[in-house]
C-alpha cells in the first residue's frame, strides 16, 4: 500500500479516506473482505461491472456496520455512484436472511475488523 495524504492506492485501487476518524479504517475493511472471499479489490474499479458478493459484502460492512457514507463507500469499492451501493447492500441484507453461508462470513469479517 502506498499512503498519499487523504488516500492511498492498495492493489491497484485508491482508497479515499473519509475527513473523520472512524472505528474500523474503510482500506481495512477492503484488505479484509478480499482476503475472506479470496479476491483481489482491483477487480472492483470503476466502470467494471461486478456482481461479485465481495464488493457488495464490503458495501455493507463499510455502511451498515461502521456508519461510512454512501458515497465514500462507492468511491472506494470502485461504485459508479451511491445509488451502486444502496443496491449492493440490499441485496446482502435479502440474501443473508436466506443463505446462513453467508450470514456467518459478513458475522466472522465484522468480528474480524472489530477485534484488529
Amino acid at each position: 500500500m502506498v499512503d498519499s495524504g487523504a488516500g492511498a492506492w492498495y492493489d491497484g485501487v485508491r482508497i479515499e479516506f473519509p475527513g473523520a476518524l472512524y472505528h474500523v479504517m474503510l482500506e481495512r475493511i477492503v484488505q479484509a473482505v478480499a482476503e475472506s472471499f479470496g479476491t483481489a479489490p482491483s477487480c472492483w474499479s470503476t466502470g467494471r461491472r461486478s456482481d461479485d458478493a465481495s464488493r457488495a459484502v464490503a458495501a455493507f460492512l463499510a455502511r451498515r456496520r461502521y456508519g461510512y457514507r454512501a458515497t465514500e463507500v462507492a468511491k472506494a469499492l470502485g461504485y459508479a455512484s451511491h445509488g451502486g451501493v444502496v443496491t449492493a447492500i440490499r441485496r446482502i441484507e435479502s440474501a443473508e436472511s436466506a443463505d446462513p453461508a453467508l450470514r456467518r462470513t459478513v458475522q466472522r469479517l465484522e468480528k474480524r475488523l472489530t477485534n484488529d
